[in-house]
């Protein structure tokens, strides 16, 4: 969303807003699914938690949650700006992980380090190809010729939408939206 934000000129704190319903009817889709392929399945359901094990989940859980809440509280506060509160984020779970849950080892902070600059720097020239593609595109005039190109086959607009979404398919199923670097993984 940021990097989509940042190249439409669109405020990052409406697409964060703008995120959070497409967001709620993925999760409840995905929940429903999950149900009705565990009924198809016949997986056995589990036992009820206790009470007790409840509140120790949400306890566990309220502290690595407080997190989007210092985030978007920043960023809608206007405390901070979108930059500022991800170093804040990345500054207190790196102070959970570390202090709280004692997950991360001061010794695996340079691993952590090293994938966090691959994974960055793979984005950014992406990043950057895109943008002179984009530009050599305009430039060159394409997107003009395959919209002529496109009419003179058809004028309908139904035409053009199952086009562009064989496009989409076809490029889709080949192209990873964001490469992986595995062997830095962290874990």
């Amino acid at each position: 969303m940021i990097v989509l934000a940042s190249m439409t000129n669109q405020s990052i704190g409406a697409m964060f807003v703008a995120g959070f319903l497409p967001a709620i009817v993925i999760a409840l889709g995905l929940a429903g699914y999950i149900y009705w392929q565990a009924g198809q399945l016949g997986i056995p359901r589990e036992a009820r938690a206790s009470w007790g094990e409840r509140w120790r989940a949400v306890g566990d859980g309220v502290i690595a949650m407080v997190m989007p809440g210092i985030i978007f509280g920043a960023i809608f506060g206007g405390i901070t700006t979108v930059t500022e509160a991800a170093v804040i984020a990345v500054l207190y779970s790196a102070f959970v992980g570390m202090a709280i849950y004692k997950r991360i080892a001061v010794t695996d902070l340079p691993k952590i380090i090293l994938a966090s600059t691959v994974n960055t720097a793979m984005c950014m020239l992406l990043i950057g190809c895109a943008t002179v593609f984009s530009w050599v595109m305009t430039v060159e005039r394409v997107p003009q010729m395959i919209a002529k190109l496109v009419a003179a086959v058809s004028s309908s607009p139904w035409f053009f939408l199952l086009l562009s979404n064989l496009i989409f398919v076809v490029f889709g199923a080949v192209l990873e939206g964001l490469p992986r670097h595995d062997r830095l993984s962290c874990r």
